[in-house]
């Protein structure tokens, strides 16, 4: 790949992201694990464990309007913002793990998922490929805003497409961020999530 074909990858908020998490790892997956809580919270009721929505067809189907009204409302806002690119997957195994890379396949952030993750439902592998992709779009906005009040804009590459993708839409309107997913099985990121992480 020649340099021309990597410079957007380098855009001013994708450095920020760099920078970010090879500053202080530990500080930010605290951080992130903290936040990332709070803010599914706001949508626990119809993502996370048991994933009791699928029972509520109704309901489902009005948040889904709602939150794709306010996500095109906030992509209009990002046109003009320089793309981010991320990769994310996460395995399920007897833990989970995630990674996220960036266009060029490198490393932004790998780790496992905490125990106690409120997406993250063990034998789930969908639940674990969501809170990955929902980790992407929070460093993506921890990114943005180290720069810039405008939002972010996310082109997120994901392995699973059986996930919720209304949560992904509404993390992204939490965190001001415009998201944009595309399903490859073509990611980077599976094998770096399939290492074994260090040990806790």
């Amino acid at each position: 790949m020649t340099q021309a074909e990597t410079a957007p990858t380098m855009s001013t908020p994708y450095i920020a992201l760099v920078s970010l998490l090879t500053s202080d790892k530990s500080k930010v997956n605290a951080a992130a694990s903290r936040e990332i809580d709070i803010i599914a919270q706001t949508f626990a009721s119809t993502t996370a464990k048991g994933h009791p929505d699928r029972a509520q067809p109704n309901y489902r189907h009005a948040r889904q309007n709602v939150v794709e009204q306010r996500a095109l409302e906030l992509a209009r806002q990002a046109t003009r913002t320089p793309e981010i690119y991320l990769e994310s997957a996460a395995i399920d195994d007897s833990y989970a793990s995630f990674a996220i890379v960036d266009r060029g396949g490198r490393a932004v952030w790998s780790d496992r998922l905490p125990d106690n993750d409120p997406i993250w439902v063990p034998g789930d592998p969908s639940s674990a490929e969501l809170s990955a992709a929902l980790r992407a779009i929070w460093i993506a906005a921890k990114a943005q805003t180290a720069q810039t009040d405008t939002p972010a804009r996310l082109h997120l590459n994901m392995v699973a497409a059986d996930i919720d993708h209304t949560a992904l839409l509404e993390m992204g309107i939490l965190c001001n961020v415009a998201v944009g997913v595309e399903f490859s099985e073509d990611n980077a990121a599976v094998d770096i999530a399939s290492a074994p992480p260090a040990p806790r």
